[in-house]
């Protein structure tokens, strides 16, 4: 994969899209999901009564929100897209030339599809 010609233009940004994407998601590891942790399970705690769940109790929650998970989920989006992109490089690349063309196997073609069904499933029931 790495010797095909269309590759080396994109190796590099490729990595570096994948060493950032992983750098965020570090980072965001290592902030912690709410400003003020105590309040927020105080919040959790206090969201229903005996009459059910409180109007309006996660909008101060959601006040004490961090960049915690925006910046993983950027993070492991940037990793997923360079790690997407190399695979079509893999899968549709030719080996002479600097483009892309449909894989001229049948099995090859049919096997692609059925990742991306199972891809799709897959993020649907884990979502």
């Amino acid at each position: 994969m790495f010797d095909k010609p269309f590759f080396q233009s994109l190796k590099w940004p490729l990595i570096g899209s994948a060493i950032l994407g992983c750098a965020l998601f570090a980072y965001g590891l290592s902030i912690p999901p709410y400003s003020d942790m105590a309040l927020a399970a105080q919040l959790n705690l206090d969201a229903c009564d005996e009459n059910g769940v409180i109007e309006g109790w996660y909008d101060q929650k959601s006040a004490l929100e961090t960049w915690r998970y925006p910046l993983m989920n950027g993070g492991i989006s940037v990793v997923l897209g360079a790690v997407t992109i190399s695979a079509i490089v893999a899968a549709f690349a030719q080996s002479s030339r600097v483009s892309l063309q449909t894989p001229s196997q049948k099995a090859t073609f049919f096997g692609l599809g059925a990742l991306v069904f199972g891809l799709s499933w897959s993020s649907q029931i884990w979502s």
